[in-house]
């Protein structure tokens, strides 16, 4: 273990909102909310019950791909851990030891400084936990030291990941709030390419850039309210290509967008929401696609824990996600 860690008590940085009770809801919109909070929980069980296959360690050695996973369990742990209004903190306790024990393994900690140009992918989930208050002082040296010789930020990055990478850092509250409207002029959204050229990359290069500027729903960016229209069309028309498709994952992320920009109402959104809804398995398990969950149910029992997690992981950490960005959308007067 490194030092034991500091917990300082911060204030996360989210925007003043009012929150409705749900008890005065009508019945019909009780019900509706009430469906999410169970779909998030199946899927917050299934992710407990296979926490274990999020390690970034195997065999003893650092997994670039198990880091991805870690990575982005880290990240819905720190929204659910912040909106604990949706009452979604169950197994919040056995998510935290597991990261910040990872976290606190000296190999692990150290291969930030051994190789400071992927220093960001290792440092990602210790910031994701500073952003609700966690620190271990080792990490704040070692961010200390990139900071020093230029390592803070990847270099020849692309404008992805250099809004990925301010974004966390503030997230973190390490470093100032950016300048959102710079960071986002040089993206792909907000370059106001033709939605019918994107690819399924460019896809993934829109759901993230919406993550970062609206902070999944806490920020309002009204820098950017002239363009709100049309980022939502852009968004609408990625979301009916991949229903289509039968791509959950995006379909998810898209919903993810749609519901932080606050626009639920549309008849290609309620579709969406209810297609991505029946792609649940009863285990709470959402394969990213039509097809293969179709496979996955015909080979039901025949197939072993890591290739389930491989082909559902990711999609369900989404599917947390929408059910909760779209109840704080109820909530939020």
């Amino acid at each position: 273990m490194i030092e034991h860690p500091i917990i300082l008590g911060i204030s996360i940085l989210i925007k003043e909102v009012s929150y409705l009770d749900i008890e005065k809801f009508p019945p019909q919109l009780k019900l509706k909310y009430s469906f999410l909070h169970q779909l998030a929980s199946r899927s917050i069980d299934w992710v407990n019950r296979y926490l274990y296959l999020f390690s970034p360690i195997k065999d003893n050695k650092l997994d670039y791909d198990g880091l991805q996973a870690f990575s982005e369990l880290s990240v819905v742990y720190t929204y659910l851990h912040q909106w604990k209004n949706l009452n979604l903190t169950n197994h919040l306790p056995a998510w935290y030891h597991f990261i910040s024990h990872h976290c606190e393994n000296r190999s692990y900690a150290q291969t930030a400084r051994k190789y400071p140009i992927i220093s960001f992918s290792i440092l990602f989930p210790y910031l994701m936990l500073r952003a609700s208050g966690y620190r271990l002082l080792y990490y704040e040296e070692t961010l200390e030291y990139l900071s020093r010789f230029g390592y803070l930020y990847t270099m020849e990055a692309d404008s992805e990941l250099i809004m990925e990478q301010a974004f966390v850092y503030w997230k973190a509250n390490y470093c100032q709030e950016p300048n959102w409207l710079k960071l986002y002029r040089r993206t792909l959204l907000g370059n106001k390419s033709s939605p019918i050229s994107l690819t399924e990359d460019d896809a993934y290069s829109v759901t993230h850039t919406l993550f970062y500027i609206t902070d999944f729903g806490n920020q309002s960016f009204s820098w950017l309210l002239d363009d709100r229209e049309r980022i939502s069309a852009v968004v609408e028309y990625l979301l009916l290509h991949y229903l289509q498709v039968g791509n959950w994952d995006l379909v998810g992320e898209l919903l993810i967008n749609l519901n932080s920009l606050g626009k639920c109402s549309s008849p290609i959104y309620r579709e969406a929401a209810r297609a991505f809804q029946n792609a649940w398995r009863n285990d709470g398990a959402i394969p990213y696609g039509r097809m293969i969950k179709t496979k996955l149910d015909m080979l039901q029992g025949k197939i072993g824990a890591e290739e389930i997690f491989r082909i559902c992981y990711h999609t369900t950490l989404i599917g947390i996600l929408y059910c909760a960005t779209a109840m704080n959308q109820m909530l939020i007067m």
